[in-house]
């Protein structure tokens, strides 16, 4: 069992100019205004504006919903500089990566709504992990090189920022299918109450992406979840987010050699394959697959203490668990911590074994969770933010 505490941390900005702007977005009623500049006071405290010195790109929702073919969250930033997305399937469904200016997931801040989505002892995201998440992201910011956000792991890639959807002011219901090659679909129901007495709002979408994958045995299929519930006061905003995804996925990862190509073909995958004589079509372990489900939780309270004063606390509790079943072929015995031993043949001799092909699973089962407050103090000409948090990381791995 591995633990690691992260200690507080606080930070301090000062800027001459205000940073951002109100996004309105089309809305003509100042407290609706109000309410949707209170939301985003929780994530702007991490986001790079035209006074900041550092290279950015936006992407708004609509940018983000044109790419959303169900791919996640990596292949949806292709298009913005020095980006380059791969993927284990083929497609960028499933296991997918990210690496900005060659720097890879390790070395690149990632939050949800300022919070912390990088795993604490990898240092990478596992987008496997939370399929069809692009479905429920306002907006994102990626940050090139050293960033603003001091929260979770180091950022000497970059930072991206990514900003879940705000809430719908009418009511509304979506069914959404999409399909595509090697069968993939994906299928999404969503609806929201609108703003229920002035004050309430309830949203919630369920959806479920399934493909085959362009790599052999490389398919996966994910379920996923958004529900977020509100309350709105005439000063304050205090959301309760839940979200979160189960899938399972063909493992992948060994990666093509040009020998394996030549004789097997651009689509072969090594994982599983437990004769290497015969054809990959044959002799195959089915079950070679990853299985992992994680559910976040966030509460998040937004304040303004006055017209130039606001307060963001944030409250979060992130729940993984899961493992994967993996065909081994000639593991050396002493990796496993275990003796060579002899063995009779049937010619009569006696033949050392030193290696033995394996079924292994390993498991993992961690939790997450921690507090984030972040103060705000903005005139026409300075603003000062102050923020301050504290994160607790437990993880379990057992089996082999």
């Amino acid at each position: 069992m591995k633990r690691k505490l992260i200690l507080p941390v606080v930070a301090l900005s000062l800027s001459g100019l205000p940073s951002h702007s109100l996004h309105a977005i089309g809305l003509s009623l100042q407290d609706s205004i109000k309410t949707h500049r209170l939301e985003e006071v929780q994530v702007t405290a991490t986001r790079a504006s035209a006074k900041t010195p550092m290279s950015y790109t936006n992407v708004g929702k609509t940018q983000l919903q044109k790419s959303n073919l169900g791919m996640d969250i990596p292949y949806l930033l292709l298009q913005t500089p020095s980006v380059v997305a791969t993927s284990e399937p083929g497609f960028g469904i499933g296991y997918t990566y990210i690496r900005v200016r060659g720097v890879d997931a390790a070395g690149i801040n990632v939050m949800t709504n300022g919070v912390p989505l990088n795993d604490s002892e990898s240092q990478g995201v596992f987008w496997a992990n939370m399929p069809n998440f692009s479905s429920s992201v306002q907006d994102a910011q990626l940050q090139r090189g050293v960033g603003t956000s001091s929260n979770g792991s180091a950022a000497f890639g970059a930072s991206l920022n990514l900003r879940t959807d705000n809430f719908s002011l009418t009511p509304r219901a979506s069914i959404s299918v999409l399909g595509g090659s090697f069968h993939t679909l994906r299928r999404e129901v969503s609806a929201s109450t609108g703003r229920i007495a002035g004050h309430w709002a309830l949203e919630a979408r369920v959806g479920r992406t399934a493909t085959d994958g362009y790599v052999d045995r490389s398919g996966t299929k994910g379920d996923s979840y958004f529900l977020q519930a509100g309350y709105f006061g005439e000063r304050s905003v205090f959301k309760l987010l839940a979200f979160g995804g189960k899938q399972r996925t063909g493992i992948a990862w060994n990666g093509l050699s040009p020998e394996d190509e030549a004789k097997y073909g651009r689509t072969y995958n090594s994982a599983g394959h437990v004769n290497p004589s015969a054809p990959a079509s044959e002799a195959r372990y089915r079950e070679n697959t990853d299985n992992y489900e994680q559910r976040h939780y966030q509460a998040q309270l937004t304040q303004q203490l006055s017209d130039r004063l606001t307060l963001s606390l944030t409250a979060h509790y992130t729940k993984g668990y899961g493992y994967y079943d993996e065909y081994r072929s000639q593991e050396k015995l002493s990796k496993l911590g275990l003796a060579s031993f002899s063995q009779t043949q049937p010619d009569g001799s006696t033949k050392k074994i030193k290696k033995i092909d394996l079924l292994q699973a390993k498991y993992l089962d961690n939790d997450f969770g921690g507090l984030i407050a972040g103060l705000e103090y903005k005139t026409p000409r300075l603003e000062l933010t102050a923020g301050l948090s504290w994160n607790h990381f437990v993880n379990d791995h057992y089996g082999y």
